[in-house]
């Protein structure tokens, strides 16, 4: 939110969950294609997955950092530096999976 504020969302990863279901969240697009994007997680649990973060321009996504399995029952902070080149008129969106 690019402030003090932020929001909170709750994904199940157990029952009623199935292997390999995806949930993402998309981002409004954004102009800058530099900055840091922040976020606090809890991945606890032996059939945790991975949450992965990606850029997407053009509908095109890249993935800039991944983490796999269970980190243990705490939250922890992860900030990712985003530095995507833009041409004009182009816009950038952070996905979450």
């Amino acid at each position: 939110t690019n402030s003090a504020l932020g929001y909170y969302i709750y994904i199940e990863a157990s029952y009623p969950a199935k292997q390999n279901d995806t949930a993402r969240i998309i981002s409004e697009q954004l102009v800058n294609g530099q900055g840091c994007f922040s976020l606090w997680y809890h991945m606890y649990g032996s059939d945790i997955g991975s949450l992965i973060i990606y850029t997407q321009k053009n509908n095109q996504r890249t993935e800039v950092q991944r983490l796999d399995g269970e980190k243990g029952n705490f939250w922890l902070q992860l900030n990712v530096d985003i530095a995507v080149a833009l041409q004009a008129k182009e816009s950038l969106r952070i996905v979450v999976e």
